[in-house]
């Protein structure tokens, strides 16, 4: 790919890390933290075209009655023939459910209790901190302030156990160093699986060897390894 030519500073100009621009995109990740408690994480992102069933219907259009519908409104979607507009108008739907059909979606999302919240409040600080370091505290903004970051130690007396939430960051997300927990756990699966390997994963993106520059992961050579190690012991 061309992209892979350009200079540091003319990716950084691209996508929009300029001297006067600040990086908001980070690792896909939604997170809602309730009082330091209760954490709710996953995929599902809150917004119109998301909430689904589990039979993923695409159609929806009632014979008689149009008010009898499952997916109201713009929650009836399909980002392939037409995008969201309007939507500060929820009931204006451009997407005429007589003629097209809806996108299904499927997004896993969940609650959690327990020490594990604490993670996810670190994390959040993290994040929270690198943006305001970025911006406000540059623009000496004091509508907004840093969050203080608690370790383990401060709620090891709460809990009866410790828990940690895998997670990809770095210092152009976190500004942390680099955490790998996720990559780790899939390759030490993989490394470890006996029987089949099953991945699902909305951007999987990853390389085999070395010679690949731009991904460093190395899920896809975990991958390989485990295929031939298979092969050589008669198993496939």
């Amino acid at each position: 790919m061309d992209l892979l030519k350009l200079p540091v500073n003319g990716l950084a100009a691209l996508y929009g890390a300029g001297a006067d621009t600040i990086l908001f995109w980070a690792h896909h990740e939604k997170l809602l933290l309730v009082d330091g408690n209760l954490a709710f994480m996953g995929g599902l992102d809150l917004c119109f075209g998301r909430w689904d069933t589990n039979s993923h219907p695409i159609a929806d259009a009632h014979p008689a009655d149009l008010e009898q519908i499952v997916f109201p409104g713009q929650d009836f979607n399909n980002a392939r023939l037409l995008d969201f507009h309007d939507v500060a108008n929820f009931d204006k739907n451009q997407a005429d459910r007589t003629k097209s059909s809806r996108m299904g979606w499927t997004d896993v999302a969940f609650s959690l209790q327990g020490p594990v919240v604490q993670d996810l409040a670190k994390m959040f600080a993290e994040r929270w901190n690198f943006i305001y370091n970025e911006k406000y505290e540059v623009q000496k903004n004091n509508k907004y302030r840093p969050l203080e970051i608690k370790s383990r130690d401060d709620y090891r007396g709460r809990h009866g156990m410790e828990c940690q939430v895998l997670r990809s960051a770095g210092k152009w997300s976190n500004g942390t160093s680099t955490e790998m927990s996720v990559q780790n756990a899939y390759i030490t699966t993989i490394r470890e699986s006996q029987h089949f390997i099953y991945i699902e994963n909305q951007f999987f993106i990853t390389a085999t060897d070395d010679r690949t520059v731009a991904v460093k992961n190395k899920i896809g050579e975990a991958i390989v390894e485990r295929i031939v190690r298979a092969d050589r012991q008669g198993i496939l």
